[in-house]
């Protein structure tokens, strides 16, 4: 059975702030997929603007959303955990409230082109109302994302998650989608990110076949030197953070995978400790609390894949470290995998019997843009059944030179860099970390 793990689904919410671009997107997201928008607000009014209640208006989405594949566009946060559930996919246009508040001015003096069933909308009444919406952005235009992004971390931590902050964003969006042909999915073997490729029997396999845990003493030592409350970034299903809570450390933990938060949770609750995990992307980060120091147990950041993101993350890191905190950013040079190394299984049984493996199959690498993808198969196999699944693993790589200057375009000093054993890294080692410090 090969399980396809598409980076756009079939099932597609799109939400943000009103005068996000939501209608304006789901169209042009439509075009690139043949996927049919449903336009709430359409469905949502009954004749005369008359509002239903949250029992009608929860069966009317049930009755809209039974279809196998839509695209379902408008910011009900209500109703929000009931689109989730049908969802595989969440876009999320995280639009500058100010250019909402503007867009929604603006709008207007515009007509829409479709209105509810039996609603008529005088030109002054449309003013008004969009005037007032305005309004309304301006005062809600913080608390209202977090809102929503509590609402996606408790109910959609299932479907692949997409912040678009730009316009930009946006068109690489719905270019890749072009360039997999309309109406069709990306194969099992298109880009993804760690959300969506430790789910599954990724997550399974990952602790039984990683080669190595990461060491808990050189964390809590870091811990020791900065200070706490702590911040574990990319905590994965519990290592190290949940020996240092064991340990008695103030440390929460951020992973963009709901698969391996459910396997830490689950870890914890063994060792009857507990532990505070946040589904989010280290370029999303946000969070009510600031930390003495933040880390990241291994090189998660190099699964990042672009400098835009790098920086973003960095900018995030920067905004959630307390006054004289640090933050501690492992990062490494792959090597390429040889020929005779591709299709070389690393293969273990697990308690149950099955035999559990992941090969690489295949590898392309980009020098000038520091990427380097291998696809790797993942199999689980028992005497009744053969699970297989194939992914891409790209790494994203920065030079030492490279990554200061990002550090510092994000606000951090980078007070040293260090090797694999503590001591200062020379420019030519291929492991190293990072400790930033904020600057100023």
């Amino acid at each position: 059975m090969v399980d396809q793990s598409p980076a756009l689904g079939r099932r597609i919410v799109v939400t943000g702030l009103a005068g996000s671009g939501k209608s304006t997107f789901s169209l042009a997201l439509a075009a690139a997929t043949d996927l049919p928008v449903i336009h709430l607000d359409l469905h949502f009014w009954q004749p005369g603007w008359v509002e239903p209640t949250d029992s009608q208006w929860r069966a009317t989405q049930q009755r809209v959303l039974a279809g196998a594949a839509w695209i379902a566009d408008g910011n009900y946060h209500e109703t929000l955990d009931l689109r989730l559930e049908r969802a595989d996919t969440v876009v999320v246009l995280d639009t500058p409230w100010w250019r909402c508040a503007g867009r929604a001015l603006v709008r207007g003096f515009r007509m829409p082109d479709e209105l509810p069933p039996g609603c008529d909308y005088p030109r002054r009444q449309r003013l008004l109302d969009e005037w007032q919406l305005a309004a309304r952005v301006c005062r809600v235009g913080r608390s209202e994302p977090r809102l929503e992004r509590e609402i996606i971390a408790r109910h959609g931590g299932h479907a692949a998650v997409h912040v678009l902050r730009s316009k930009r964003a946006v068109a690489e969006l719905l270019e890749s989608r072009n360039r997999s042909g309309p109406g069709r999915d990306a194969g099992n073997t298109a880009a993804i990110g760690p959300s969506q490729f430790y789910t599954g029997i990724v997550a399974e396999l990952y602790a039984p076949l990683r080669s190595a845990a990461p060491d808990p003493d050189v964390y809590a030592g870091f811990i020791g030197a900065v200070g706490e409350p702590a911040l574990e970034l990319g905590c994965g299903d519990g290592d190290p953070i949940i020996d240092l809570r064991v340990r008695g450390l103030d440390v929460e933990g951020v992973d963009s995978s709901q698969a391996m938060l459910e396997r830490c949770r689950a870890a914890a609750a063994a060792r009857d400790v507990e532990v505070v995990v946040h589904l989010q992307r280290m370029q999303d980060l946000d969070l009510p609390r600031r930390f003495r120091s933040i880390y990241l147990a291994g090189a998660t950041f190099n699964l990042l894949p672009t400098d835009d993101d790098a920086l973003e993350a960095l900018r995030r890191i920067r905004s959630h470290l307390d006054v004289g905190g640090a933050a501690l950013v492992p990062l490494f040079l792959p090597t390429p995998t040889g020929p005779e190394r591709l299709g070389q299984a690393v293969e273990a049984t697990d308690p149950d019997g099955a035999v559990i493996r992941v090969t690489p199959m295949s590898e392309r690498r980009d020098d000038d843009r520091r990427i380097q993808e291998t696809v790797m198969r993942y199999e689980r196999i028992t005497a009744d059944d053969h699970d297989v699944e194939d992914r891409p693993w790209t790494i994203h790589w920065h030079m030492q030179e490279g990554f200061r200057a990002l550090a510092a375009a994000a606000g951090l000093r980078t007070a040293a860099v260090l090797d694999e054993h503590g001591a200062p890294a020379s420019p030519d080692d291929s492991i190293f970390a990072f400790w930033l410090e904020p600057d100023g």
